[in-house]
């Protein structure tokens, strides 16, 4: 009898185990999974906004934010939404408006070139992550960065971004997030 009770009790131990590192892993994969899908959005935008400036001489859409994302022709609503973003709402209708929407296209004025690989095109709107960890569309590339600092409008995501360096195209980029920044009062 006391043997059947030790052997229950190593059988349980060893059914808990497993069922307690899913539970405990199980937050870690669904933002893992959250943050892969917002980088397969943005690479969706990048296609669209790739499309655009291949007939439009290389230049992208002339018009900051929501309005520059109301340019392209593929505005499937889902794709300007982040999986981790609560607060923004799929839009109803054939117009993208600033709140729905996760992300800001902030590459206004700018020619498709190479030497724009350096620079941010659609950032995601940082007062609508939880944590310090955001996403950026630089020209061509998805890159997460994890070390960022908390920032809370996209004028000092870019100012992050940019370190310091200053250009004509950073100072676009920067009037650029001011202006999405003033769309969605902040």
């Amino acid at each position: 009898m006391k043997d059947k009770r030790q052997v229950l009790r190593i059988v349980s131990v060893l059914i808990m185990l497993p069922a307690l590192l899913i539970f405990t892993l199980m937050p870690w994969l669904n933002e893992k999974n959250d943050r892969l899908g917002s980088i397969e959005n943005l690479k969706r935008i990048h296609m669209s906004l790739s499309a655009y400036a291949d007939g439009a001489n290389g230049n992208f859409p002339e018009k900051v934010g929501v309005n520059g994302f109301n340019q392209l022709s593929s505005k499937t609503p889902k794709h300007y939404l982040a999986p981790l973003d609560k607060t923004s709402e799929e839009a109803d209708g054939s117009l993208l408006k600033e709140r729905n929407t996760s992300y800001a296209y902030v590459g206004a004025g700018l020619v498709n070139s190479p030497e724009l690989a350096k620079y941010p095109m659609i950032i995601e709107k940082p007062w609508l992550t939880k944590d310090p960890h955001y996403i950026v569309l630089f020209s061509g590339e998805v890159i997460s960065s994890e070390d960022m600092p908390e920032v809370g409008k996209c004028e000092d995501f870019i100012r992050y971004l940019s370190q310091g360096e200053t250009s004509p195209t950073w100072n676009k980029l920067l009037e650029n997030a001011r202006s999405v920044d003033q769309a969605c009062g902040r």
